[in-house]
């Protein structure tokens, strides 16, 4: 009697250490979405530890968090934290911005050096978990979601005159910081080549894009409107995210006041609301869900009305996918493969954006041929980003980093 030979599923032979401000979950928003679609698809090529604060963002269950990465073990780092102001007043007269100092903990960097011995390479997921300084024997890779001295620098012209100079104070030290990283890390990783180019003006040798992406969804196509049925928009956001917190109450307050008499509307927040959400008749706030589809289905445009920011909106690229129409700021689409006029409206001022809004409305209503040519362009975009492949990529970008450097050494 013979016996078939066993299979068995080759183990990844090369060890990735991912560093992180925060665990990715519950991946609820776009950077817990992105560290967890990344840690997955390494998880198929590397052998992964994942190293994060515990409690940055409210403490997560371990076992539901491994449960949720199967196959990477996680070690988390318990930090005592303190009031967000008095640490913001704590870190003016310091040389460390309180952005990325917050993080760059000494409980972190001694978790970092004890899990990354023997690591073939470091992907710091942001410039905070990266100060502690570099894994030596490994490839150490900078991989932030953004240059996040560019969007503090943009909070810098908004609010409050303390929160205004505390901005342009702390922009400086994170743009400072980011230089020194830049020089110090083998790779850095950007989402964009807008975000490639800054970090190569910051002193990055080897930039490598790894763009923002989506899941594989189904797409919709344009949701028909009757012509007295009310317009219903969609805002996908967190509203701790300061370029959202302010394009959201520009959306409500001069966006929507200038839409026409003749549309009616109502607009869908999901997200964590912001800490103090502008209220008004047409607009609900729903939260956390624990999908986004539902809202997609019923929602006839995405809007994206992003003042300011660095990196690239997961939420358009969602939008896309999902076969939705899309208005944005030119700044809320900067970085993405996406033409305006041909896969989304682009609108840069409030009355822009109220027309935009008003046109698609009428074609909607109108059955036009041209919202659905846009959409199915826009839905061919999204398509070359969808997750499993962008993270397939950047494994592969990080295989060919580590054998390069063993043939270095070799050498």
């Amino acid at each position: 009697m013979s016996t078939a030979p066993a299979h068995h599923v080759a183990r990844p032979v090369h060890r990735l250490l991912f560093v992180a401000r925060f665990p990715p979950w519950p991946d609820t928003s776009g950077a817990p979405i992105r560290m967890h679609r990344l840690l997955t698809g390494l998880a198929e090529a590397f052998d992964v530890t994942l190293v994060a604060h515990d409690g940055s963002h409210g403490a997560v269950d371990p076992t539901e968090l491994c449960r949720a990465l199967p196959g990477v073990r996680y070690v988390p780092v318990h930090d005592r934290s303190r009031s967000k102001r008095l640490a913001q007043l704590a870190s003016l007269p310091r040389r460390r911005s309180h952005g990325y100092g917050r993080y760059a903990t000494e409980a972190l960097r001694r978790a970092v050096l004890r899990a990354g011995a023997g690591a073939d390479l470091v992907h710091f997921d942001d410039p905070g978990s990266a100060m502690g300084g570099r894994v030596p024997g490994a490839v150490n890779v900078l991989a932030p979601h953004d240059v996040e001295s560019v969007i503090t620098l943009g909070a810098a012209g908004q609010g409050g005159w303390a929160r205004r100079a505390f901005a342009a104070v702390d922009g400086r030290k994170q743009a400072h910081e980011e230089r020194a990283l830049c020089h110090r890390m083998d790779l850095c990783v950007a989402v964009s080549q807008v975000d490639a180019a800054q970090l190569r003006r910051a002193g990055a040798r080897d930039v490598a894009i790894c763009p923002n992406g989506t899941d594989p969804v189904a797409w919709l196509g344009p949701q028909p409107r009757a012509r007295d049925e009310e317009l219903r928009l969609l805002f996908v956001g967190n509203g701790d995210f300061q370029p959202n917190v302010h394009g959201l109450r520009w959306l409500i307050s001069d966006v929507l006041a200038r839409m026409p008499a003749s549309v009616p509307f109502s607009l869908d927040v999901v997200g964590r609301p912001p800490a103090r959400p502008l209220q008004a008749p047409h607009v609900r706030y729903h939260g956390v869900v624990p999908a986004v589809r539902p809202y997609y289905e019923h929602a006839h445009v995405a809007v994206a009305p992003i003042p300011f920011g660095s990196g690239t909106r997961l939420k358009i690229v969602e939008a896309m996918a999902h076969g939705r129409p899309v208005v944005s700021t030119p700044a809320a689409a900067e970085g993405l493969p996406a033409r305006r006029g041909s896969h989304y409206l682009e609108a840069d001022t409030a009355a822009e954006f109220a027309s935009a809004l008003a046109r698609l409305a009428e074609g909607l209503a109108g059955g036009e041929l041209w919202i659905e040519r846009m959409t199915r362009a826009a839905r061919l975009v999204a398509e070359h980003l969808f997750w499993p492949a962008i993270a397939r990529d950047l494994g592969d970008r990080y295989l060919a980093a580590v054998d390069g450097d063993v043939a270095r050494v070799a050498r």
